[in-house]
């Protein structure tokens, strides 16, 4: 199944969001430095961990896009088909039938629902 092989790419790209966030987390907290060399710092820390982030994800929101498209195509040609039948279906009345009937019309009590 090549589905069970992607599966772990998102939980990679997961574990890897997330342990990149607690590592500037912990180094904002465990650091003696000053408030504006701190920010320096950790944006060039998590610039540096977006690269490989981005690299990984990349892929995998490729492949997320692709099958969300194609849910979509199947669901809009479906909709089309349905809405052949439907429009191609004999009813069991035509317009002028309908008309005798609605209250208020030429014959009709108003009663007859």
């Amino acid at each position: 199944m090549a589905s069970g092989n992607n599966s772990g790419n998102g939980s990679f790209v997961f574990g890897l969001i997330v342990g990149a966030i607690g590592g500037a987390a912990a180094a904002l907290f465990m650091t003696p430095k000053r408030g504006e060399e701190m920010r320096k710092d950790l944006e060039s820390r998590i610039s540096e961990a977006a690269g490989p982030v981005r690299q990984r994800a990349e892929p995998v929101v490729s492949q997320g896009k692709e099958r969300a498209s194609a849910v979509m195509d199947r669901a809009a040609d479906r909709a089309q088909e349905l809405s052949g039948k439907i429009a191609a279906m004999e009813l069991p009345f035509d317009d002028d039938e309908r008309t005798d009937h609605e209250p208020g019309a030429a014959g009709s009590s108003g009663t007859d629902r």
